[in-house]
């Protein structure tokens, strides 16, 4: 299946979702934590969507927060723990994440991608063969296969393919809401991972592509699912996360760390100080992000 934009996406899956067949949880903790005896699901799904840059949902009942997005970006790229939203949302993690005994999280995206160098080992295999069938990231590992798991990645991993001109990428999802990561911030990751190994290799991205194997809702969300059923009759278009330009993958990364360092600033009361580093930053959309973490803390 083909979908232009996210938009269309989601027009498609309310609707799937709204008439799929119930089924129960098979984590008993959903019963309390989302009031999921019973929840609607579409299994092992496989989508693309054409133009990997508009990822940005616009639907009233289905799109997160603008800063949650750059946050969650940021957190996972940089390793953040505890991630940037926390500082602003902290009451948001004990009803999403299955926390340890001390409060943290049992993993985070970031701590995955460095675990081994993930990043810097895919970017220097496709520079020197940009069409390698090879280039795969795994966020799901053998710590994940344990029962006593308190929690476990989504996301399993991505795998990167240049053919014809362009820089192709599919996510691999385990298990994904449809109001949750999906809404939220999921796909303007994936995009953005994309677009960074088309900046660092100067190369154009294509298309982004998905394998779902559980697609589903939560009961909670039943009232938005059928608002959003009915606002979806009329077509939007999704916005767009445009990462432009072409730098090396150490200035790429020294330039989020003066994001989070401008974020700081801001987030202390410096504005004029975190202005400044954003004005100083060389990447437009890194600007952008800058910006709406100070506009946040003013």
């Amino acid at each position: 299946m083909i979908f232009k934009d996210v938009n269309e996406f989601t027009a498609h899956y309310a609707k799937e979702l709204y008439y799929a067949d119930k089924v129960e949880s098979t984590n008993p903790i959903n019963s309390e934590k989302y009031k999921n005896e019973l929840g609607g699901e579409a299994a092992q799904q496989f989508f693309t969507i054409e133009d990997a840059q508009a990822v940005v949902g616009t639907y009233k009942n289905h799109k997160g927060y603008e800063w949650w997005m750059y946050g969650e970006i940021l957190s996972e790229m940089l390793n953040l723990d505890p991630p940037i939203m926390y500082k602003y949302k902290p009451e948001m993690y004990p009803e999403h994440y299955d926390l340890l005994a001390d409060g943290r999280m049992q993993y985070t995206y970031g701590n995955r991608f460095v675990e081994f160098g993930q990043f810097v080992n895919i970017h220097e295999k496709l520079k020197k063969n940009i069409n390698s069938k090879r280039a795969v990231m795994s966020i799901y590992t053998p710590y994940d296969t344990a029962p006593d798991r308190k929690d476990a990645p989504c996301t399993l991993g991505y795998n990167f393919l240049h053919r014809d001109g362009k820089f192709n990428m599919t996510t691999f999802m385990r298990s994904w809401d449809f109001f949750g990561g999906a809404k939220t911030y999921d796909f303007a990751l994936s995009s953005f991972i994309q677009q960074s190994f088309c900046n660092w290799l100067d190369v154009k991205p294509g298309k982004l592509n998905y394998y779902v194997n559980s697609l589903h809702y939560y009961n909670r969300d039943q009232e938005q699912l059928e608002k959003l059923v009915m606002e979806v009759q009329n077509p939007k278009s999704a916005n767009k996360l445009i990462l432009d330009g072409n730098q090396p993958i150490g200035e790429f990364y020294d330039e989020l760390r003066l994001i989070k360092l401008s974020e700081e600033y801001a987030h202390s009361g410096n504005i004029e100080k975190a202005n400044e580093i954003k004005d100083n930053l060389n990447n437009e959309l890194f600007k952008k992000i800058s910006g709406v973490f100070i506009k946040k803390n003013e």
